[in-house]
């Protein structure tokens, strides 16, 4: 209503004074302590009125009042996604992203920035040091396992550079400034979290997580300035919020479906039924990623496909190099990575192939590394097949 130069009603006398445009429906936007007559809206050519803040559900029904009822077939869709309302965190903070595999960084800045974060990204340890030392951050997320400098490094780098420029700045007087650092780890066993902590980290995130889990992290760590509660927001993530709770379920259980739970297990040798009540694709999952690109650019899920086909295909390579050379340390940063981007994905079976693959080469038995890499390059192929699929009618 209140605009500078040409007020809301002056608008709607323009609009209806132009031929080529009178016929357009106008709908008039009003704070509550405006109020104009039914009669004055009709002099000028408005159809309607609202009250900001506006809610979805109102919008849509003042639309469908006036231009007619949606299609049947997108009804019901649309208003289920108008009725999932919600309180949510929101966070205005800087957050430092450290993560190797652009799969995991994909969909890892695309939760961050959903909940107001601003995000940079480094892509190992020593980029992590090297960010966090030219600027200022709310909180940092760290990979554990990356090149150059693993995640444990660079976390006590890090604490002890913010220690000393604290002494420098201060003569070790007056209050500290702490950033909390959370780790991001594939593992979920207690000593892990032990290990994060011993290098000076504050928490730990299991991989994949949800957007929810993520959530609830940076509400516990974030400094209260840079959160707020949003009281009755739509739900950015309409009908695939169910599969984001469902995957946070699963960002613990990667060694525990493929049963590999320690050396002693893996020297055993592979079961390939483990794995058969596993999915090929969890569709959830895919779901989850549908969110449509900005200004003609492709969806995040095309994008996460297109990197992980991109890179899988090379780490596949990898590991029958690895295989045949009998480098049981290549072998487990390779099966690693294609474990965590697999997973990010939804290829479940493939992501538990690639951990039992991960905990034989740890126990250093490449009899077994050989026979379970036959196994997770039929399921790769099939995934491969499925996602390539996906992504043509997602393009279509």
């Amino acid at each position: 209503m209140m605009m500078q130069g040409m007020n809301g009603m002056e608008l709607a006398r323009a609009f209806k004074a132009d031929s080529a445009i009178a016929s357009v429906q106008l709908v008039l936007l009003i704070s509550v302590d405006h109020d104009h007559s039914p009669e004055t809206m009709k002099e000028h050519g408005i159809a309607a009125c609202l009250t900001k803040p506006v809610r979805q559900r109102r919008l849509l029904n003042c639309i469908a009042s006036l231009v007619g009822p949606l299609p049947a077939a997108s009804s019901p869709q649309v208003m289920e996604r108008a009725d999932k309302e919600k309180t949510e965190m929101m966070f205005t903070a800087r957050v430092l992203h450290a993560e190797d595999i652009t799969v995991n960084q994909l969909v890892a800045v695309f939760m961050l920035e959903g909940l107001g974060c601003s995000v940079e990204v480094a892509s190992n340890g020593r980029e992590a040091v090297e960010a966090f030392s030219g600027a200022d951050f709310d909180l940092v997320l760290m990979d554990c396992r990356m090149p150059e400098l693993d995640g444990y490094q660079a976390a006590r780098i890090i604490k002890d550079n913010e220690l000393q420029k604290w002494k420098d700045q201060t003569g070790g007087g007056g209050r500290k400034r702490r950033t909390s650092i959370i780790a991001l780890t594939a593992h979920a066993m207690p000593e892990d979290r032990e290990i994060c902590l011993a290098s000076g980290m504050d928490d730990y995130l299991g991989k994949p997580f949800s957007r929810d889990q993520l959530s609830s992290v940076l509400n516990r760590w974030l400094p209260s300035g840079r959160k707020s509660a949003l009281q009755n927001v739509t739900d950015p993530r309409g009908d695939r919020a169910p599969a984001m709770e469902k995957a946070g379920e699963r960002s613990v259980s990667l060694s525990q479906a493929s049963g590999a739970t320690g050396e002693s297990q893996a020297m055993d040798g592979p079961s390939p039924d483990r794995f058969s009540h596993l999915e090929l694709l969890d569709r959830k999952m895919l779901d989850m990623l549908r969110v449509p690109g900005k200004d003609g650019q492709p969806g995040l899920l095309e994008r996460v496909i297109v990197k992980f086909l991109e890179s899988s295909s090379k780490q596949v390579k990898k590991l029958h190099q690895a295989t045949a050379m009998g480098e049981t340390s290549e072998i487990r940063c390779v099966a690693h990575s294609l474990k965590s981007s697999s997973a990010n994905l939804g290829a479940a079976k493939l992501a538990a192939i690639c951990a039992e693959l991960e905990s034989l080469a740890r126990a250093g038995a490449m009899e077994g590394c050989a026979i379970i890499l036959v196994l997770l390059e039929g399921e790769y192929g099939r995934v491969c097949e499925a996602l390539g699929k996906e992504l043509e009618q997602s393009l279509n």
